[in-house]
């Protein structure tokens, strides 16, 4: 049995499932989360984001990079 949280993206604003019991069954695992990347949310969010949020966050810093 997965237990998931209800949660709302503190960027976007939509809900959506966090199952942070169970990381690897969550849609951030999904995302590569690389120090850069890591330290660019602590720093600017409190909560979990939802998987589209993340992606846009890691395309626009792997660009900043290139």
């Amino acid at each position: 049995m997965t237990i998931s949280e209800k949660k709302t993206c503190p960027k976007c604003n939509n809900d959506f499932e966090c199952q942070n019991v169970n990381i690897n069954d969550c849609h951030c695992s999904q995302v590569i989360i690389n120090e850069e990347m890591s330290k660019y949310l602590h720093e600017n969010y409190k909560d979990c984001l939802c998987n589209h949020c993340l992606l846009a966050i890691n395309k626009i810093l792997k660009n900043k990079v290139e």
